[in-house]
């Protein structure tokens, strides 16, 4: 049951901030040049693994408590006009959704030594420097003269529960099974309640394994009890 997997980025709607149920911020916005900022500052490799900037937002960042409600942290996700374009069938949903905004620089209120911080960024892009924290490879980002006036969009992101890898086991016929590893007549399972599918993390998009394969088999095993 431990085996949960985080991502690192999932939308904060500004408008209802502590609703548990978030959109993901897809991995593109990262992988296609954008950076993430905390008091308008980088602090990681954005193409690390889900569970390594999840464990430095964890690590650098400080929680943001409302009572009752999820944990969740301020972190920026920031792109440029050249990330817009090549994610614009993404981004235009984002906008249009109100989880993704575009602004200037001097709008958003960063906190911080951003711009230099973004020109640094852009130097690295530019190959007029070593990124600070590894990363090798920046996507389409394009601005290349980062003022205040600068137009970027930017979204509020913080960890959430993604998927659950761990769940109550079942054999190849999607037949639960106790802790010994007996079949328990009557009962079948697949998807998130089910554990031992991916070990302890899963591939994206290999969660249609539950789905087609053994949805279907529960599906099938219920129908010929009848």
């Amino acid at each position: 049951m431990e085996k949960v997997q985080i991502h690192p980025t999932a939308f904060v709607d500004m408008k209802d901030t502590n609703n548990p149920t978030r959109f993901l911020a897809a991995e593109m916005l990262r992988g296609e040049g954008g950076v993430l900022l905390m008091g308008g500052r980088r602090f990681v490799d954005e193409l690390e693994t889900r569970k390594v900037i999840t464990g430095k937002i964890m690590e650098v960042g400080e929680v943001l408590r409302s009572e009752g409600h999820p944990r969740q942290w301020d972190v920026k996700l920031v792109i440029d006009q050249g990330v817009y374009e090549k994610a614009k069938s993404h981004l235009d949903f984002y906008l249009w959704k109100g989880l993704m905004r575009k602004c200037t620089i001097a709008e958003e209120n960063f906190g911080g030594e951003v711009t230099g911080g973004l020109q640094r960024y852009a130097d690295t892009v530019a190959k007029r420097l070593e990124d600070e924290f590894g990363r090798k490879s920046f996507g389409c980002w394009k601005l290349n003269e980062v003022k205040p006036d600068s137009v970027i969009y930017v979204g509020n992101v913080t960890p959430a529960v993604h998927f659950t890898m761990g769940g109550v086991r079942i054999d190849e016929q999607a037949r639960v099974l106790t802790i010994e590893g007996d079949v328990i007549r009557g009962i079948w399972a697949a998807g998130e309640v089910t554990g031992g599918i991916h070990g302890d993390n899963r591939l994206g998009g290999s969660s249609s394994l539950e789905c087609v394969v053994f949805g279907r088999k529960a599906g099938d095993g219920v129908s010929n009890s009848l």
